[in-house]
């Protein structure tokens, strides 16, 4: 089983980055709240062609985005990308950690 390089929490998901896989794992009560019960997404790196990243604010959440070859990408709505199956969503807090 491959390490991860990078690991990150979010407020409606993990992300675990890999030497060539990208997965986005769903845990909690606002992951399924926003997602319902998706389980884990596996992307392999090669695969993605964008990524969108929103700073949170204090106001608003951020996000994360993985755009990919066959995906429906969602546009301009934070409603809709909170419940985006390629996206994490974090605050303040989870860039500190």
């Amino acid at each position: 089983m491959n390490e991860n390089i990078i690991y990150a929490k979010g407020r409606n998901g993990e992300l675990q980055l890999q030497d060539n896989l990208l997965r986005i794992i769903r845990k909690g009560t606002i992951a399924v709240m926003s997602q319902g019960f998706k389980g884990t997404k596996e992307i392999l790196i090669e695969s993605i062609s964008s990524i969108q990243f929103k700073e949170p604010s204090f106001l608003t959440v951020g996000f994360i985005k993985f755009i990919f070859l066959g995906s429906q990408e969602s546009k301009g709505n934070l409603l809709r990308d909170s419940s985006d199956e390629n996206s994490v969503m974090f605050t303040k807090k989870h860039l500190s950690e």
